[in-house]
C-alpha cells in the first residue's frame, strides 16, 4: 500500500501534464501565448536596470533623442555630425516609444534608456512568434513550438533584446520574409498562396528596408536565386493568392497580389509587377534559347571545319 500511493501520484502528474499539453496544442493562440510568456521570462530580467552597453547603443539613443528634441524626423544627427549610416526606421521606432512613454507619465522619458530598448524587445518577441509561423510550413504544431522555444532561449537573442539597436527588429523582418518565401516555394505545386503569407512577407520586407536598407533584399534575393537555380525555373514564383483566379505571369510574392488584400497604389503595383515579371522571365530557362544556342554552336563548328579544310 505504501508503494502504490507514490505510483498513483506519479501517474496523476503524468496524466495532468499530458492533458495540459494536449489542451495547449489544440490552439495556435495558446501556443503563441506560451511563447510570449517564455520570451518575457528570457528577455525582461535586467531590461530596465542595465546601463547603456555597446558603443552603438548610446549613439542610437542619442540620435533618437535629438530627433525628438528638434522635431526633425528626416535628418539624423548625432550631436553635430550627420548619422546616415542606417535608414531612419529604427530612429522612428525609438522616438515613438519614448514619446508614448512620456505621454504615459514616465519620468524623464528622454533620458530613460529602457524606453529606447522597447523596439528591440518587441522585435525579439515578434521574431519568436514569426519563427513559430515559419516552422509551421515544415513541421506540426509541436515541432514549430519547440523551434520557436529554442529561438526564445537563444543567448544572442537575449542580448539583442536588451540593446537599443537594429539587430532584433531586422532579424524579425528577415524571418518574416524567409517564412513567406518558404511557403511560396513549398506551395509551388498547388499554385496558390495564402493572403496572410503575402501580408507578412511584404510587411517584413518593407520594414526591413526601412530599418537597414538592402540587407533584407540580399537575404531574400539570394535565397530565391538559389531555389530558382535548383528548380531550373522561376515558375514557383508565379502562383496566385488563395481565393483569386490565377492569371498568367502573376508572381505570388508581387505587390499586385498583396494589393488584392491591402489597398495600394495601382501605379506602384503595376510597376513592381512588371519588374518582377521581367526578372522571372530572365531567370526561367527557355527551350527555344537552348535550341538556338545549339544551332549556332553547330554552325560555328562547321565554319571552322571548312576553314581548316
Amino acid at each position: 500500500m505504501d508503494g502504490s500511493v507514490p505510483q498513483q501520484r506519479m501517474s496523476l502528474r503524468h496524466l495532468s501534464v499530458a492533458q495540459l499539453t494536449n489542451v495547449v496544442e489544440r490552439s495556435h493562440a495558446r501556443l503563441c501565448a506560451v511563447l510570449v510568456l517564455l520570451s518575457l521570462v528570457c528577455f525582461l530580467p535586467g531590461f530596465t536596470s542595465l546601463q547603456p552597453m555597446d558603443r552603438d547603443e548610446p549613439r542610437y539613443a542619442q540620435a533618437s533623442k535629438q530627433m525628438l528634441e528638434t522635431g526633425d524626423f528626416v535628418d539624423i544627427r548625432f550631436q553635430d555630425e550627420a548619422r546616415h549610416k542606417k535608414p531612419v526606421g529604427i530612429y522612428w521606432m525609438q522616438s515613438a516609444s519614448v514619446a508614448i512613454g512620456g505621454a504615459l507619465g514616465v519620468p524623464e522619458a528622454h533620458t530613460t534608456i529602457f524606453l529606447y530598448r522597447l523596439p528591440s524587445l518587441f522585435g525579439a518577441i515578434a521574431m519568436v512568434l514569426l519563427t513559430y509561423w515559419a516552422a509551421l510550413a515544415f513541421f506540426g504544431r509541436r515541432g514549430a513550438f519547440l523551434t520557436a522555444a529554442l529561438m526564445a532561449t537563444c543567448v544572442i537573442l537575449m542580448v539583442e533584446a536588451r540593446l537599443a539597436k537594429t539587430d532584433a527588429m531586422l532579424t524579425a523582418c528577415s524571418v518574416a520574409v524567409m517564412g513567406g518565401l518558404a511557403r511560396a516555394y513549398l506551395s509551388r505545386g498547388a499554385g496558390v498562396l495564402p493572403r496572410r503569407a503575402l501580408l507578412i512577407f511584404w510587411t517584413g520586407f518593407a520594414l526591413g528596408v526601412l530599418i537597414k536598407g538592402p540587407l533584407i533584399l540580399m537575404f531574400a534575393g539570394l535565397a530565391a536565386v538559389v531555389l530558382c537555380y535548383k528548380e531550373r525555373s522561376a515558375r514557383w514564383l508565379l502562383t496566385s493568392p488563395s481565393g483569386v483566379r490565377r492569371e498568367p505571369c502573376r508572381p505570388a510574392l508581387s505587390p499586385c497580389a498583396a494589393a488584392s488584400a491591402v489597398p495600394r497604389s495601382r501605379l506602384a503595383s503595376a510597376l513592381m509587377t512588371a519588374l518582377l515579371r521581367s526578372a522571372c522571365l530572365q531567370l526561367s530557362p527557355r527551350r527555344d534559347g537552348r535550341r538556338r544556342s545549339g544551332r549556332r554552336y553547330r554552325t560555328g563548328r562547321r565554319g571552322r571545319q571548312t576553314r581548316h579544310s
